[in-house]
């Protein structure tokens, strides 16, 4: 079968690279990849007593290039182990790149959706791509048969990916990022009653940004928060305002209203989930007890990655909890409560005091 022999194949890669990689800057608690490349986490989910995170992945190289799904792994959100790759490119439908998607959870099976690439012309020519939405489906949570496509993309519409699926009231639901032929980007969505038969004629445009710069909407997330609807996207194009959007790349979410099949509407402003310049594709999971537990890529691509001079590249934020102010109504995001068992002897500062802040002259009580 093509998929075993391609994921012998780039299961041998990393293992070989592996034995390359410099460790000097290997993270402890944040995910990274066992070696080689990772960007965007695919595929959070809570399945059968594990949390399971899934990610973009070159296995060949710390450079980007063609995307696998590696697999982690944990019992507490803490510590995480490396699994074999779950998913590798080259069947017709996934030729390319097995590109981002999410996983859900069906009849006891663990149900991978996400897109399959494919280069038109020359590798890496964004001009010349085709995009469709496939599945993959998993007794065990860690092998996995491929069924091919379930979503193709509608007419003149080449950039399609980052499938978000989820079950609500009695339907299965799809929003996809898409870019149309105006270079407008798009959430478009879709819907069915059997996850592994779409019908992709049908669709609607849940949500299209009202600024015109934004050109694709990549890796969308939806969820219902205290009644609310959230939508978090990475909108490509987003222009600087002031301080705001000073990233390579913005990660942000809106919060508003949406009933299936509707619209969504009467949704704030775009607010940037993290100002930190390393934050892109956040998705989520929901745990055992209820909590929306989030995680981002920690890298940004056009950007200096040193570590990729060690073989490896690429690291995920540590998992935080999402919830929505009661008095303010915006989007909150902390570390989870389970990194407290981590904690090692706490060093108490007291209270300082400061006369003449342009000189910054300590003068009361600086021990600690």
């Amino acid at each position: 079968m093509p998929h075993e022999k391609n994921l012998e194949k780039a299961n041998a890669a990393v293992l070989s690279l592996r034995k390359k990689i410099n460790t000097a800057y290997y993270p402890h608690y944040h995910m990274a990849p066992y070696a080689g490349w990772m960007n965007d986490p695919n595929g959070l989910i809570y399945f059968k007593g594990l949390y399971h995170v899934f990610y973009q992945h070159n296995p060949y190289s710390a450079e980007w290039g063609p995307m696998h799904w590696g697999h982690l792994t944990s019992e507490d959100l803490i510590h995480w182990r490396h699994h074999p790759i779950a998913l590798a490119p080259g069947d017709n439908w996934d030729r390319d790149g097995c590109f981002s998607g999410c996983a859900v959870e069906n009849d006891g099976k663990l149900y991978l959706v996400y897109t399959g690439h494919h280069w038109l012309g020359e590798p890496l020519d964004d001009n010349q791509i085709y995009q469709v939405q496939c599945l993959a489906v998993s007794e065990d949570g860690f092998n996995f048969e491929k069924k091919g496509i379930i979503v193709k993309p509608p007419a003149d519409f080449a950039h399609f990916r980052d499938p978000k699926v989820w079950f609500q009231n009695g339907s299965w639901w799809m929003i996809c990022g898409a870019r149309d032929e105006k270079d407008q980007g798009q959430l478009l969505l879709y819907n069915t009653d059997d996850i592994e038969d779409w019908d992709d004629s049908t669709f609607t445009i849940m949500f299209k940004p009202e600024d015109k710069n934004i050109f694709m909407c990549e890796c969308p997330e939806a969820f219902f928060l205290k009644d609310k609807f959230v939508l978090i996207v990475s909108p490509q194009g987003k222009q600087s305002d002031g301080y705001s959007y000073q990233n390579l790349f913005q990660s942000g979410s809106y919060i508003g209203e949406w009933t299936p099949g509707d619209d969504f509407t009467n949704y704030t402003r775009f607010t940037e989930m993290d100002l930190g310049h390393d934050f892109y594709g956040p998705q989520t999971l929901v745990a055992p007890d209820g909590r929306r537990i989030l995680i981002g890529w920690m890298n940004m691509w056009e950007s200096n990655m040193p570590t990729k001079d060690h073989n490896w590249s690429g690291l995920l934020t540590v998992p935080r909890e999402v919830t929505i102010d009661e008095e303010t109504g915006k989007l909150i995001c902390v570390p989870i409560r389970e990194l407290v068992s981590i904690r090692q002897e706490h060093v108490y500062i007291p209270p300082q005091y400061f006369q003449n802040i342009h000189r910054m002259r300590l003068v009361d009580n600086c021990s600690a």
